[in-house]
């Protein structure tokens, strides 16, 4: 759908979303592999899912896909959390569950996007707490874990982008803020959330600083800078390009 913006391909994974959650959904509100199977729970299987809620979420803004990562979130903490790191599996084992760094790494990327979206400082702590323990253990010399440690890196410790988009509430410019989402979600800066601040009803501190903006102009910050203002889709693709 990102690649295409063919709405086919987004309503497909939502109906398949819906399937997963109304056939492999457990009563803890973890999600098993197999439909009769409730012995056994996968880290993997459900840090992925989450993965698919917060990029539902991202594209559709639909309030259950936020309330759903954040639920499904905290099962997995409740479920798989031990003092080295998440564990690869629970349940009825013939052997007890490793952990697995990949994973781990993998997961810390799920949950600082978590952080972002419900803009809950809590889960960028544990993204924090969960690299130190894979870091300490040592990280496998391969390529697909020594690149997911790079990004986790990247999102623990250095300054994050994150993305301001002045519109009114026509839906032309909403419809804009969901290009430039997916466009950051083809880009390496693919953890960026789009936040939309709507003029004449921001915030005392957000109308002194973008209340002079134009409507439709996106703003790409850090905490120590904005870029300058972004008026169209190839102007982000540009800066995008330059980074």
């Amino acid at each position: 759908h990102i690649a295409t913006n063919n709405d086919q391909y987004l309503n497909k994974s939502e109906e398949m979303i819906a399937y997963i959650f109304k056939n492999f959904k457990s009563k803890d509100g973890l999600f098993k592999r197999e439909i009769n199977n409730n012995k056994i729970f996968s880290f993997a299987d459900n840090s992925h899912l989450l993965d698919a809620l917060l990029l539902a979420f991202r594209i559709t803004e639909k309030s259950i896909y936020q309330t759903s990562s954040a639920e499904l979130a905290q099962n997995i903490e409740s479920n798989f959390k031990t003092e080295n790191g998440r564990i690869s599996a629970i349940g009825d084992l013939a052997l007890p569950a490793p952990i697995i760094g990949l994973d781990n790494l993998k997961y810390i990327s799920s949950i600082e996007q978590l952080a972002t979206v419900l803009a809950d400082k809590k889960w960028k702590d544990i993204a924090k707490s969960i690299f130190e323990k894979v870091e300490n253990k040592g990280i496998e010399n391969s390529a697909p874990t020594l690149s997911a440690a790079l990004m986790a890196h990247i999102l623990i410790f250095q300054d994050p982008y994150h993305a301001l988009h002045i519109i009114d509430e026509s839906t032309p410019l909403k419809e804009l803020s969901n290009t430039y989402t997916k466009k950051f979600l083809l880009s390496t800066l693919s953890y960026i959330t789009v936040e939309n601040l709507i003029k004449g009803k921001m915030t005392g501190d957000n109308a002194l600083y973008y209340g002079a903006a134009e409507k439709g102009t996106l703003f790409i910050c850090t905490s120590s800078f904005c870029s300058s203002p972004i008026s169209n889709v190839p102007a982000l693709a540009q800066f995008l390009n330059e980074i």
